[in-house]
């Protein structure tokens, strides 16, 4: 039993982060002092929907987001060091100073909470607080996401001031500095508005539950129930890492952490059964790609979009349930294709666990999920409830594990380390995002872009949508996601809704066309942790990449020429059903084609007619000619591949299975009868 898969599978990332790890060794003051101060800031951020701070202490919900960052950039300064890769066993004088700098910005806004709500002029104690509190802001991006960021929120800031001297549509009425950093510093629109006010009435509070789901059992029984589902079948070991992938990446960890964090286990799997390197660490990289948009749990970029389109949380998860499922089932059938032309072996049963047996013993961690959903889909609770009953519930569920994944305190306390640092990743970038949104707010370039994008397509909605995937994928490159669909969402997307697409589709759109970075050159980050994990060549990955990824080019061209795969309402049943099945034929088709495989390997000709097939049926509601021309093809390469025959060979077969079963029972009657 110990050889089995999960045997080195215990429990994923429990445990303090190695980030972390010196300075919150619980042995000493200084790791007993801020593991103290992470529990106070969790606290500080549960006590909001409680409304401890609203009644009991009049607070105000502009000050707290103002305390919540301050907070959140003290931890940064306390845990992220000033040089990447460098073991943070100390907190240097420089970054108390900026602690202090921190406490000084934030602290002029908590006690001037009333300009950001009048919008008033700033004030020369304000230039000077401003200008502080933005190069603190600046060193808080550049440690967690680099100097690249950095150079986009100093770009957008710049061009705002400079925005007369610009040629063309670039072109803006004059502002002056003093307004450009009112707009980003002081008012409703900057660094702790909008964007910080998500951040800390709703990311933190979805950090808590994540953290404590990634310390107890339920990315074990995940991993479990794959391996035990699939893991039998041809080319397990690969759709093992699909469904691990998109699971695990639905509860928390997400882009090249996922892939850590499953390919550790996946892609040695792999490789033992017959996998290339570089096949394994594609698979998991492409695998990785949609687990934060795949629900029920998702992350906080779908508390962008609900926000943004001032939609209920709940309506933004039903959007995104059957663009998940024909990504991932697409996902599957190429992986089993390409096993199949591979001939990679099949692995037997008792090699896997029981999927039914660990759902028996851990199926319980799976409550938290369930409570989760249901209070979000069936009550409509708010997400700040529906996470904090959760949490709670996977806190109670945690006593009945075993002694490895029991949430004791010692186990919550991780949890919420690895929450934590999560949060100290995330914080400075949500606050630059709120400078962005100034500068853009200051200068009206948003719409003009968006008319300029309508003009190009001069009314070719397809090409609308070719303009926008590629303007997607090159923001996307490099930027973390949530920065990016932050300036999707203001500079591409309402060119969609303009043309008449609806608002829900157009923001997931620019989303889905951006995660295509994640495996493509030139920046492929879940490429080179895949490669780095399998010991692969980097470029070789994602090449393979490239070919198994091909659904996440196609499927947001169908949920928009198809809203009712959103679920949005205003589609009949029989609409949407007819709508999936016809768009995950279609995808099917298409990557048999990419595969070359189908019933036999296909020759170039039958793979060239299976991708035709597979657009044509796709684009079948749109272009009913296509479609038909689509389905023409497909049935003509299934007989070329003997496809009937052999369909007719299995039914002979179970009809002459199901014959002699009846024969062998008429037999057993007459000799019971003769006996008698």
């Amino acid at each position: 039993m110990d050889d089995r898969p999960e045997a080195s599978f215990a429990s994923p990332t429990v445990g303090t982060p190695p980030e972390l790890a010196a300075l919150l060794d619980p042995t000493t003051r200084r790791g007993v002092a801020l593991s103290g101060f992470i529990v106070l800031f969790y606290a500080y951020h549960i006590a909001y929907p409680l409304d401890i701070w609203t009644k009991q202490i009049p607070l105000g919900p502009d000050r707290f987001v103002i305390l919540s960052l301050a907070l959140s950039f003290v931890l940064v300064f306390l845990f992220v060091p000033a040089k990447a890769r460098t073991p943070r066993t100390a907190i240097p004088w420089y970054d108390v100073l900026l602690i202090v700098a921190t406490l000084i910005g934030c602290g002029y806004m908590f006690t001037n909470s009333d300009i950001m709500a009048e919008g008033r002029a700033i004030t020369s104690a304000g230039m000077l607080t401003g200008l502080l509190t933005l190069g603190v802001l600046l060193e808080g991006v550049r440690r967690t996401m680099g100097w690249s960021v950095v150079s986009v929120i100093v770009v957008f800031f710049l061009y705002a001031w400079t925005c007369s001297y610009w040629p063309g549509v670039l072109w803006s009425r004059r502002v002056y500095f003093d307004e450009v950093l009112s707009a980003t510093y002081l008012h409703d629109s900057g660094m702790f508005g909008q964007v910080a006010g998500l951040w800390a009435k709703t990311v933190v509070l979805f950090m808590v539950f994540a953290g404590l789901i990634m310390v107890s059992g339920t990315g074990r029984l995940v991993m479990q129930l794959a391996l035990g589902a699939v893991g039998h079948l041809r080319g397990g070991p690969a759709k093992v890492a699909v469904l691990a992938s998109g699971g695990l990446g639905s509860l928390g960890p997400t882009g090249p952490a996922n892939v850590a964090l499953t390919g550790s286990l996946t892609i040695p799997l792999m490789k033992r059964s017959g996998y290339t390197p570089a096949e394994a660490g594609a698979i998991e990289a492409v695998s990785s790609s949609a687990g934060s948009l795949t629900p029920p749990v998702m992350g906080a970029l779908t508390f962008f979009i609900a926000d943004w389109l001032e939609l209920p949380y709940y309506k933004v998860i039903l959007g995104a349930i059957l663009p998940a499922f024909l990504y991932y089932a697409t996902l599957i059938a190429m992986v089993d294709f390409h096993a199949r032309r591979r001939e990679i072996p099949v692995i037997e049963r008792r090699t896997f666990p029981s999927a039914w047996a660990a759902l028996k013993q851990d199926g319980h961690y799976l409550a938290p999920i369930v409570l989760f959903v249901v209070l979000l889909l069936g009550f409509r609770w708010s997400v700040q409830s529906a996470v904090l009953y959760s949490a709670g519930l996977t806190v109670v569920v945690g006593q009945f594990g075993g002694r490895e994944v029991r949430l004791g305190p010692k186990a919550i306390l991780a949890g919420f380390h690895r929450g934590v640092w999560v949060l100290v990743l995330m914080a400075p970038i949500f606050a630059g995002l709120g400078v962005i949104m100034g500068s853009l707010e200051l200068t009206g370039m948003p719409v003009r872009l968006a008319g300029i994008v309508t003009s190009l397509a001069d009314g070719n909605l397809v090409m609308l949508l070719g303009l926008t995937a590629i303007v997607s994928y090159i923001l996307g490159s490099g930027m973390p996601m949530i920065a990016c669909y932050f300036i999707l969402a203001i500079i591409a997307a309402p060119a969609l809704i303009e043309a008449g697409i609806m608002p829900l589709a157009a923001h997931w759109f620019v989303i889905w066309a951006a995660l295509l970075h994640y495996f493509t050159p030139p920046v492929m980050p879940m490429a080179i942790v895949g490669a780095a994990i399998a010991g692969a060549s980097v470029w070789k990955t994602s090449l393979c990449a490239v070919r198994l990824g091909i659904a996440l080019v196609i499927v947001p061209w169908v949920f928009v020429f198809n809203p009712s795969i959103m679920l949005q309402g205003g589609h009949g049943v029989v609409e949407t059903v007819a709508t999936l099945l016809i768009s995950l034929v279609g995808l099917i088709a298409l990557a048999a084609g990419v595969q070359g495989y189908l019933v036999r390997a296909a020759t170039a000709a039958e793979r060239a007619a299976l991708i035709a097939a597979g657009l044509g049926i796709i684009s079948m509601l749109y272009s009913p000619l296509l479609g038909v021309c689509g389905c023409a093809l497909l049935g003509a390469t299934v007989v070329r591949q003997g496809g009937h025959r052999a369909l007719i060979e299995r039914a002979g077969m179970r009809v002459q299975g199901k014959a002699m079963a009846a024969a062998a029972g008429r037999r057993g009657e007459r000799t019971n009868e003769e006996g008698g």
